[in-house]
């Protein structure tokens, strides 16, 4: 047998190795961008209601129905419509003297905010004060909606504080 000098052809399939250690930077900014975009709301109304006939109302029908309706439309403008704001609330559980309640705020069918709704008999504070309590909200919304959930969270303990009352004074 004898050796030839000729060419020498190497045949070399086309593959692609990714290697990655982990997510890429830009995922990373994307989410610390979304926890720092979010506002801290905390609201709170004294209310001359017992805790447990605030908690029977927010057992209902009335946690959702006492959220204001929608009020920043513009009218005579021309604006991007922004979908209502939507609040479900669970029923109320009792914890030690008071109850608290997982509370989401929709703007249409995405979650805007959550947070937690609690519900502490007020101390005796002066024999003068009606027996009541305090219901305080605390939410976390994205920055974009804050403003819009603050208000209407606003009018809606507000809402809940009357409804509570004339329930109270009823029974």
């Amino acid at each position: 047998m004898r050796l030839t000098p000729g060419f020498v052809r190497l045949v070399t399939s086309r593959v692609l190795t990714l290697a990655s250690r982990g997510q890429d930077d830009g995922v990373d900014d994307r989410a610390e961008q979304r926890r720092q975009l979010m506002t801290r709301i905390e609201l709170s109304r004294l209310i001359q209601a017992d805790p447990s006939s605030v908690a029977l109302v927010l057992a209902g029908p009335a946690a959702r129905e006492l959220w204001p309706p929608r009020s920043d439309r513009l009218i005579g403008a021309v604006a991007p419509q922004r979908p209502p704001l939507s609040v479900a609330v669970d029923p109320p559980r009792r914890t030690g003297v008071g109850f608290t309640a997982r509370v989401r705020v929709h703007a249409g069918d995405a979650v805007a905010g959550s947070g937690r709704l609690t519900i502490v008999p007020t101390s005796d504070r002066a024999a003068a004060d009606a027996a009541g309590c305090e219901v305080g909200l605390a939410l976390e919304a994205g920055e974009e909606v804050a403003d819009r959930v603050r208000r209407d969270a606003t009018r809606y303990l507000d809402n809940l504080a009357q409804l509570s009352r004339e329930r109270s004074s009823a029974a």
